[in-house]
């Protein structure tokens, strides 16, 4: 590459990097920030997994569960396994389940672990173990909606996002 080009590429960068700051400025200075932008129901700029885990009481207006719900979908990653690593950490957190299609559940700890669907049921995975799943023992009538999950004495791990 020669001279010239070297300098009109170095050029482009810097100006694109000074058009990107300056822009951030101008959008911080109207209140316009991103963190304005992205809020979730916690009150963070950028949405965490305990955002996605925390479901709305019982009673919240139905905005609250409209907020929640476009949450759990836009993190919802299409699968049919999920993995359980060490401590139970979920691979997906959330993860979109088919209506008709088994979900394998891979715990590819060195322990076993007890999963449960709905605080009720309870299903057992040794380690390096994988079982199948049919949508139905997640939750009887099954909805659009996330359910959660949990693993050993922790609840919820992860969701299961239902989309009909």
């Amino acid at each position: 590459m020669s001279y010239p080009n070297k300098f009109v590429t170095i050029a482009v960068i810097l100006l694109t990097a000074g058009v990107l700051i300056l822009g951030w400025f101008a959008l911080n200075q109207r209140g316009i920030g991103l963190s304005s932008i992205f809020k979730t129901s916690s009150g963070s700029s950028i949405p965490t997994a305990s955002d996605v885990l925390n479901l709305p009481k019982a009673n919240a207006p139905k905005s609250e569960f409209d907020q929640y719900n476009n949450l759990v979908e836009s993190r919802a990653k299409d699968a049919t396994v999920l993995t359980l690593a060490a401590n139970c950490k979920p691979d997906p957190l959330v993860l979109h389940v088919k209506p008709d299609v088994a979900v394998n559940i891979k715990n590819s700890d060195t322990v076993p672990h007890t999963i449960n669907f709905n605080k009720d049921n309870l299903y057992k995975l040794n380690a390096g173990e994988t079982k199948s799943f049919s949508p139905s023992q997640f939750a009887p009538n099954i909805t659009s909606g996330g359910y959660t999950y949990g693993c050993d004495s922790t609840y919820p791990i992860g969701v299961f996002w239902f989309k009909f």
